[in-house]
C-alpha cells in the first residue's frame, strides 16, 4: 500500500477533512505540514518536523502510518487536537484510487493527464 496527501480546497479545516475522509471509511493519518515560511518562498520550503534540510516539506508522516492510519472518530480528533495543523494522508488501496499530478521539471502533469482523459475517454465518479 502506498500513502497518499489530500488537499481540499472547500473543507476550512485539515481536522474537517480529516473526520469527512474516516467516515467514508479511509484510513486517515497526520501528515506534517508546511510552515509560514513555505508560504513566503518557493525557495525556502519550511516543514513542521524542523529539520532545515526536509526534503519533503508538508508532505510526510508524523507518524508509522502503514500500522495506525485509522477510521476510528477518537483518534482522528486525538490527533488533530495534538496537531491542529496537520495536513491529512489516506492510507491507499481498498478500492480507492489516487493521482498524483505534478508539474515540474518542465513536465505539465496536469495537460498530461487531460490528454489520457481525453485520448480514453474516462470518466471517474467523484
Amino acid at each position: 500500500m502506498s500513502a497518499c496527501s489530500v488537499a481540499s480546497s472547500h473543507i476550512s479545516h485539515p481536522a474537517e477533512s480529516a473526520r469527512l475522509y474516516a467516515a467514508r471509511g479511509w484510513p486517515v493519518f497526520p501528515v506534517h505540514n508546511p510552515t509560514e515560511l513555505a508560504c513566503y518562498s518557493p525557495i525556502q520550503l519550511g516543514c513542521s518536523c524542523g529539520h532545515p534540510d526536509c526534503q519533503s516539506p508538508g508532505k510526510h508522516p508524523r507518524i508509522k502510518w502503514q500500522n495506525c492510519a485509522t477510521v476510528k472518530p477518537q483518534l482522528v480528533e486525538e490527533w488533530w487536537a495534538r496537531w491542529p495543523e496537520a495536513n491529512v494522508g489516506i492510507k491507499c488501496g481498498s478500492g480507492l484510487l489516487v493521482l498524483d499530478v505534478d508539474c515540474r521539471d518542465g513536465k505539465d502533469g496536469y495537460a498530461a493527464l487531460v490528454e489520457l482523459n481525453d485520448r480514453y475517454r474516462w470518466k471517474p465518479e467523484t
